[in-house]
C-alpha cells in the first residue's frame, strides 16, 4: 500500500552493483515505520543484470519502490543525480533521505532519526553518522 503522503522520500543513487539493489530496498522494506517511497536512479544506461537484480529486490505489490536510469552517465559519484532529484519534481515525503545503493540501515533506523527530527521545532537537517 503506499502512502498518500510519506514521511520521508528515499533518494538513493546506483552504479552497476548487482548485490546492492536488494540490500537497499531489504533495509527500507524491514523499517519499523512504513512510512516512506524511494526513488533509485542509476548512474547512466544500466546492464541487463542490475535491471533483473532490481526487479528482484521488490515483493510482488511493493509500490513504494520506483527504479530509472539516466540516459548518460555523470561520472560525479551521483552527485548530479542528487541534485536532479532535489530540484524537482516536488518529493512527496516530509523528509528527505539521500542514500546510496552501498548503504544499509537496521530496521530502527527511522525511529530513530523522526525521533531527533522531531526533537527540534522546527528541523532543517538531521545528519546520521553510522559506521
Amino acid at each position: 500500500m503506499e502512502p498518500e503522503r510519506p514521511h520521508l522520500s528515499v533518494v538513493c543513487v546506483a552504479y552497476e552493483r548487482t548485490n546492492c539493489p536488494q540490500v537497499i530496498v531489504g533495509a527500507f522494506l524491514n523499517q519499523r515505520d512504513t512510512s516512506w517511497a524511494m526513488a533509485v536512479v542509476h548512474d547512466g544506461p544500466a546492464s541487463e543484470a542490475w535491471w533483473d537484480a532490481a526487479r528482484r529486490s521488490i515483493p510482488a505489490g511493493e509500490k513504494r519502490v520506483k527504479f530509472s536510469a539516466t540516459e548518460t552517465r555523470a561520472h560525479d559519484w551521483g552527485h548530479a543525480l542528487r541534485a536532479a532529484a532535489l530540484a524537482g519534481p516536488p518529493l512527496k515525503g516530509q523528509y528527505v533521505l539521500i542514500t546510496n545503493d552501498d548503504n544499509w540501515y537496521a530496521p530502527f533506523f527511522l525511529d530513530e532519526m523522526y525521533g531527533a527530527a522531531k526533537a527540534s521545532e522546527f528541523p532543517t537537517l538531521v545528519y546520521c553518522d553510522m559506521l
